[in-house]
């Protein structure tokens, strides 16, 4: 936005439970050259309500994939030693009644998304104009989608989970790519 649109004011939030990668996330901001005290940066997960959760952590180095678990016996298969800690969580309603309007939301939270947007939706229909989802699994793909479009949002991208296999190549605008899981893009018409 700064070498692009200069004049324009912008307000980041970003929300992470992972605590290594919240850190993380500050030290990013610093070394682009953003002050995180000029932005909202929350340490919680994002949920279909707002609370505590169990939230699967350790490896933070190589494991992008920390996720709410329902139990601390939880475990994905990679990482048996992972540890259950309790974090805030924080649902798409309570992040949205802190600003007026959302140009872009991005959500990579770990197949919590199905439950995070259902309850969200209608706060979203409102106030956010763009939305990229990451999904993990083929029923919450699917549920993802019927969100959004029950509320006349409009898919722009959709990718991922066309096969039975969880690995799936597709053609896009940008040429072959391999989804590990699903992608959706959406824009809201009654946001301009």
């Amino acid at each position: 936005i700064r070498r692009r649109r200069p004049e324009l004011t912008i307000s980041l939030m970003g929300i992470e439970a992972e605590q290594n990668h919240f850190q993380w996330l500050s030290k990013h901001f610093r070394d682009n050259g953003i002050d995180p005290a000029d932005h909202k940066l929350i340490f919680g997960a994002v949920e279909g309500k707002d609370g505590e959760v169990l939230f699967l952590t350790g490896h933070s180095a190589e494991w992008y994939g920390q996720y709410v678990v329902d139990s601390p016996a939880d475990r994905f298969d990679n990482y048996l030693d992972a540890d259950a800690h309790r974090v805030p969580a924080y649902s798409i309603p309570t992040l949205l009644a802190q600003v007026d309007r959302v140009d872009l939301m991005d959500l990579d939270i770990q197949m919590s998304e199905a439950r995070a947007i259902a309850a969200g939706i209608g706060e979203m229909s409102k106030k956010v104009r763009r939305v990229f989802v990451e999904t993990h699994g083929h029923q919450i793909h699917e549920l993802v989608r019927e969100s959004f479009a029950s509320h006349n949002w409009e898919c722009v991208e959709q990718h991922g989970f066309t096969c039975p296999e969880f690995c799936c190549q597709e053609s896009t605008r940008f040429g072959p790519i391999t989804f590990n899981g699903g992608l959706q893009c959406w824009i809201n018409p009654a946001v301009s």
